[in-house]
């Protein structure tokens, strides 16, 4: 124990020298405008998988948004974009006619030198753009783990270990696109696991399209219609709390729950949009005596098990969705009815009484949009068959250098939507009250704070805690530019909530209570670009978990601290050449202080690593764009503990202190 102190404090004092010199050195070089996209997509959930929106980004990159003909709707799905000024944009194109090149933007309120540089990636005026009559995409990925699991040791897994990824996208012209998808998961048998496969037809003379395949849907705030494109408290404090809504998307990403599998039609009528679908999919499902017993979410099909349920269940969807835009205003309506050929049965328990049981859910919903000037408000409300509720409702201040943004939702604890995704503390809009509020201060052009506070409260029980628990959740942050190539940050993030475990009172009983149990996370990250080839990220975080003690004897129940340090190193040794790093040595004794640790990854990869025990963990990503229309990118990664001896647990379980993976990616064009 004497020797791991020691260790801290030599790490903590080296990470002070190193700020301390970086602070005081003269650069002369300017850090690029790279996209923080971890601050979008960090969170602290291991179920939400935001892919999706790097894929979305990917795409836009590729065929950027036209800045002379995108609605203020289109405009907004940009992360960068807020409300305010999407409508400054449409109100700047009325007046002064078209933009002739994207630096007239730099004349919109709200577009500073910063974001511009960020948003000229996404956008285009349309003037240069040239559309072939053929183009093709594809991506090649496989990834491995070399150590071998009880699960193929014993043979319980039907397939090997690879996880494969195909995709190839390819259309005729622009408003004539097509595409499919393939993915195995590492102990699946056949290649074609997940297959997904789409036709997407344009008519924008009359403003109409259909889709035929697999595609997602996506309205108002999310309570009735919403897709995996979604953005989670976390990093940054204003994005996540409203719903960028695309309207009717192809679907090609890998969350086998988020998509439809039918036909649908969207159509523009003056200023109203129509859009209505049919969906008839398979889901996993445990069925027993003709009932549904549990839904599958994982995607898995390695086992017998796993395989008897695959697409045990038959699910239709019938949507449909109506909005009148105005200048200011959108008004939104949307309406859905689901059935199932086997009716779902309700478990046993109180935390049960609320969930969803039978064969047909209906959820009705309406939406509104409203923006003037550098005020925006939204908001949204739906019922289910059950006639419990749910809404949402916020607003959206954007001045030149400062936003400030609020929300409160209210969901009942019987709303029921499968479909569905809004703001919320859990991944579902049920049984949960809250109160948000953030914003973000430009200080000068080097500084920036920013602060949000939520406050929530489940008024039913769940699984795991037997009575109504409640919390709240604060962060606030500093971030600054020193010179041309250096900038810092500091973030202090607090949340308190209710839990349940068992804990021994004064007579040495075992009894179940509820601990307020208070999480503080202490951040510090320089990131420095001494040439234009080399850049560097620095990151020390600390953690520490306490529990209110109600004079019980909470000695099973330790309070504890844990501790994160990384090193990333990217190098561009040939403009078509680069290779990332990173080296990380993370200490988190128990479970609650635990890291969850945004990774770069291959391109459209979305890695969230949990970081748990003490070790040290490593990657190495080499990248290549070998010409104009080939890319070739490898993953090499190690993660070894030093307090455990084995990894994993059932069929996933693997002897040892350590695992390795490597990967390995194709992106081609033509």
């Amino acid at each position: 124990m004497f020797c791991i102190i020691k260790i801290r404090h030599l790490i903590f004092s080296r990470i002070c020298i190193v700020f301390c010199t970086a602070l005081f050195q003269n650069t002369t070089v300017t850090l690029s405008q790279e996209l923080d996209l971890e601050k979008l997509l960090e969170t602290e959930t291991e179920t939400q998988d935001q892919s999706e929106v790097l894929e979305y980004l990917a795409n836009l990159q590729q065929h950027p948004l036209n800045i002379n003909t995108a609605s203020m709707q289109q405009l907004e799905t940009i992360p960068w974009i807020t409300p305010s000024v999407a409508n400054f944009i449409i109100s700047y194109r009325k007046k002064n006619g078209l933009f002739s090149s994207l630096f007239e933007m730099k004349k919109i309120p709200g577009i500073n030198e910063e974001t511009f540089l960020i948003l000229r990636h996404f956008l285009s005026t349309g003037r240069k753009q040239k559309h072939t009559a053929f183009t093709m995409r594809g991506r090649q990925r496989a990834f491995v783990r070399l150590e071998r699991s009880k699960g193929y040791h014993e043979k319980i897994y039907s397939g090997g270990r690879q996880k494969v990824y195909n995709k190839i996208k390819f259309g005729l012209n622009e408003n004539m696109q097509f595409g499919m998808l393939t993915e195995k998961d590492a102990g699946e048998k056949p290649f074609n696991d997940l297959g997904l496969a789409f036709a997407h037809i344009r008519w924008p003379k009359v403003k109409s399209e259909i889709l035929v395949g697999n595609y997602t849907m996506e309205c108002g705030q999310g309570l009735v219609f919403w897709g995996p494109y979604r953005f989670s408290k976390g990093g940054d404090p204003i994005m996540p709390i409203k719903q960028r809504p695309r309207g009717l998307r192809a679907y090609s990403s890998v969350d086998e729950n988020a998509g439809f599998t039918g036909a649908a039609a969207k159509s523009g009528i003056g200023p109203i949009e129509l859009i209505g679908f049919y969906s008839k999919s398979r889901l996993d499902a445990r069925i027993d005596s003709d009932s549904v017993q549990s839904l599958g979410s994982t995607g898995y099909h390695r086992t017998k098990t796993e395989l008897r349920q695959k697409d045990a269940l038959g699910e239709k969807v019938f949507g449909i969705s109506a909005t009148w835009h105005f200048k200011s205003l959108a008004i939104g309506t949307a309406h859905q009815l689901s059935g199932y050929n086997f009716p779902v049965e309700r478990k046993a328990g109180p935390e049960h009484f609320y969930d969803f049981y039978g064969c047909e859910n209906r959820v009705s919903g309406m939406n509104f949009d409203f923006t003037r000037g550098v005020v925006n408000l939204f908001g949204e409300a739906a019922q289910s068959a059950n006639r419990n509720n749910a809404v949402i409702f916020g607003g959206w201040l954007d001045f030149k250098t400062f936003d400030f943004v609020f929300s409160a939702r209210h969901y009942d604890k019987g709303f029921v939507n499968f479909h569905g995704f809004s703001f919320g503390e859990t991944d579902r809009a049920a049984n949960e009250n809250g109160f948000y509020l953030g914003w973000k201060w430009r200080v000068t052009r080097e500084t920036t704070l920013s602060f949000y506070f939520d406050q929530f409260r489940h008024p039913w029980i769940k699984a795991f805690m037997p009575m109504p628990d409640k919390g709240w959740e604060a962060m606030t942050m500093l971030e600054h530019r020193i010179g041309n190539g250096l900038s810092v940050s500091l973030r202090l993030k607090v949340k308190k909530r209710d839990d349940a475990d068992f804990v021994f009172d004064e007579f040495g009983n075992s009894i179940k209570k509820i601990i307020a149990g208070q999480k503080i996370n202490f951040r510090a990250q320089m990131d420095y670009q001494p040439q234009n080839k080399v850049h560097l990220r620095t990151r020390l975080e600390y953690a520490s978990i306490d529990r209110d003690k109600y004079g019980l004897d909470f000695s099973d129940l330790p309070d504890s601290t844990g501790m994160l340090l990384y090193q990333d190193f990217m190098f561009k040794p040939l403009p078509q050449i680069s290779i990332r790093t990173r080296w990380a040595y993370f200490d988190a004794p128990v479970y609650d202080v635990r890291f969850y640790v945004y990774e770069n990854d291959l391109p459209g990869v979305m890695r969230l690593k949990l970081l748990y025990k003490r070790g040290i963990r490593w990657y190495l990503i080499f990248a290549w764009h070998v010409n104009t229309h080939f890319s070739f990118s490898a993953k090499l990664e190690r993660t070894s503990y030093d307090n455990r001896f084995s990894i994993g647990s059932g069929n996933d379980f693997i002897p040892g202190n350590h695992e390795h993976a490597v990967s390995c990616q194709l992106d081609w064009h033509l």
